[in-house]
């Protein structure tokens, strides 16, 4: 699935949505933030995705290595608390995240000396 959406792999493999988003969930959790615990600096995206538009969900990235940390089971805010509260502190230098004051509120609380900034993607100019 790295480079390829859901519908390509389920036309390729044969293989139903549903077993598709288990097998994701599986494979891209808790586990993935042993890959980050040792880095000196920590730039993190957080950013809502939506299964076939419905079922949203968070997934956490490290921005700079371009690694996937996280793909949340829904999109509440104590679930992504519950995650990040396991990323150490004092490494986050950045959160890049929606356009959504809840996550800034928990992006400010949880990481004090993070710079937050908006996804450009989530910016409009007229």
């Amino acid at each position: 699935m790295k480079d390829r959406s859901f519908a390509q792999v389920q036309r390729d493999l044969g293989i139903s949505y549903s077993t598709l988003r288990r097998l994701l969930e599986r494979l891209i959790d808790d586990n993935m933030l042993s890959s980050i615990q040792n880095e000196d600096e920590i730039h993190l995206g957080i950013d809502e995705h939506s299964f076939r538009h419905q079922d949203l969900v968070y997934t956490v990235t490290e921005v700079k290595q371009r690694k996937m940390i996280g793909v949340l089971r829904d999109d509440r805010i104590a679930t992504l608390r519950g995650f990040l509260s396991n990323i150490p502190q004092d490494k986050v230098k950045e959160v890049c995240i929606d356009l959504k004051q809840s996550l800034k509120k928990l992006a400010e609380d949880l990481f004090p000396k993070a710079q937050v900034v908006a996804d450009a993607f989530h910016v409009c100019s007229r």
